[in-house]
């Protein structure tokens, strides 16, 4: 029997403490086609700091947008408090700078998978740390 490959969603610090209870739902990203394609329903795994891996299911297609046109509800659920702040904290922390209000962002909804209410989470240690 050959193991299933589902695809990866990687989070920076700080982020695993708001997703498992759901406090944080939704990641903004500067999209790539390859790594941010998900369709509702889709199953991926979440890697996160500690080398903890957690099962997410994908609650919404994945939407695309400008950042210029990103919607403030979006932002709001990643834990910003606007779309400016947003698209200001991605361009200084993940991409040097190297980010423009034309490029296209990928709002990406997800929930921590659960059996009876227990969160699917998993030690990784062939994993690198992210932090």
């Amino acid at each position: 029997m050959s193991a299933t490959t589902i695809k990866k969603l990687i989070f920076g610090p700080g982020l695993l403490g708001d997703s498992i209870p759901g406090w944080k739902n939704t990641s903004i990203r500067k999209y790539r086609s390859e790594a941010h394609d998900f369709s509702k329903g889709e199953i991926v795994q979440g890697v996160f700091e500690r080398q903890l891996d957690v099962l997410l299911e994908i609650t919404k297609d994945t939407e695309v947008v400008p950042f210029q046109d990103l919607p403030k509800e979006a932002a709001v659920a990643s834990g910003y408090k606007s779309p400016k702040e947003a698209f200001q904290d991605l361009k200084d922390h993940y991409y040097k700078g190297e980010l423009k209000l034309s490029d296209l962002a990928a709002i990406i909804r997800y929930q921590v998978a659960q059996i009876n209410g227990v969160p699917v989470v998993a030690y990784n240690s062939k994993a690198g740390s992210v932090a």
